[in-house]
């Protein structure tokens, strides 16, 4: 997976969804930092995370790893 290209497509989803930061890390239960990180490509998250960010944003999880591109 393209870290990079995952963390803008987490970005972006979240910034669709009207979302802060904050708000996103707060119902993940995590620091913000850790979400920005995660945003930015440094890290990827754990699995029931990543389950709960496609709820949070209404998209795939297949989105989020794969882009559009996915088969």
């Amino acid at each position: 997976m393209s870290s990079e290209g995952f963390g803008r497509r987490l970005r972006e989803a979240r910034e669709r969804c009207g979302l802060l930061g904050e708000q996103v890390a707060a119902a993940l239960g995590c620091n913000v930092r850790t979400l920005y990180r995660w945003e930015r490509g440094e890290f990827e998250p754990p699995l029931e995370k990543l389950v709960r960010l496609s709820e949070l944003y209404r998209v795939t999880t297949d989105h989020l790893i794969h882009g559009d591109n996915a088969a």
